[in-house]
């Protein structure tokens, strides 16, 4: 269950970046449609601005495929994005623990922590830019360094939103999990975002589903972030808690 969500939260966040390139692109399976690497780098040149060899063409073959998965995790490196026990042809096979890994250490980088940086005022930065990813295997170190990088990624976020929320709102954010799950939060973060687009009093009275669902098209229509999250899947006993960071790392930029 907590794949199946991910792999939804992670394809819209991927088709909220490929849509903003000349001429757009899009996935439809996360899996699949990054096996060859020519939208996996698509991705990576929108995020970066910086432009990367290619293979591309009508006709692809495993040998390219593998030469695109490799260019892309080259310049993860690059980044010092530490990539530990993951290759190339992982990606190629569509293998899904190391495919969402990977997406999620993007997101990490790009969304939260490119973000972060704006948010020194905290006092609480990611510490580095180095991430490590351990997709499959148990290198001690590299779980270890994984799980501070991850953790860190998540306090500075959980400050931002604590910090973020008016004191006087009455929202406690403990998590990215139950806290999120009534819709209060999201709307008490577009609030403070900008008054007057939501109606808190009035919108307290009604279900969970239609908190969240007013909340995202609100945020969407309104603010301008991408809609990632299905209502149903945020109204659960413990909501995906990769899929809420990914979602809230949004409101980040239109934070005045």
């Amino acid at each position: 269950e907590q794949e199946r969500v991910q792999k939804k939260t992670f394809t819209n966040w991927i088709n909220s970046y490929l849509l903003k390139r000349v001429p757009p692109l899009r996935i439809d399976d996360l899996i699949n449609d990054l096996r060859d690497g020519t939208k996996l780098i698509a991705l990576l040149e929108v995020l970066s601005g910086e432009r990367l060899p290619v293979e591309k063409g009508r006709v692809l073959r495993r040998p390219h495929f593998l030469s695109n998965a490799n260019t892309a995790l080259q310049f993860l490196a690059s980044k010092r994005i530490k990539l530990v026990n993951i290759n190339p042809a992982d990606l190629v096979d569509g293998r899904p623990p190391v495919v969402l890994g990977l997406i999620w250490t993007i997101i990490l980088y790009f969304q939260i922590e490119e973000n972060s940086r704006n948010l020194e005022y905290l006092g609480h930065g990611i510490g580095g830019s180095v991430s490590s990813l351990d997709s499959v295997g148990n290198q001690k170190h590299g779980d270890l360094k994984a799980e501070k990088w991850k953790q860190g990624a998540r306090k500075t976020l959980l400050n931002w939103v604590t910090n973020a929320l008016p004191k006087d709102s009455g929202v406690e954010v403990k998590d990215f999990g139950a806290s999120w799950r009534d819709g209060v939060a999201f709307l008490a973060l577009i609030d403070a975002i900008k008054a007057n687009l939501v109606n808190l009093a009035e919108l307290k009275k009604t279900s969970n589903r239609q908190r969240l669902e007013t909340a995202f098209d609100v945020a969407e229509s309104k603010l301008g972030i991408a809609k990632l999250l299905d209502a149903e899947d945020v109204d659960v006993p413990k909501p995906d808690e990769k899929s809420i960071m990914t979602y809230v790392a949004q409101f980040l930029h239109k934070y005045p």
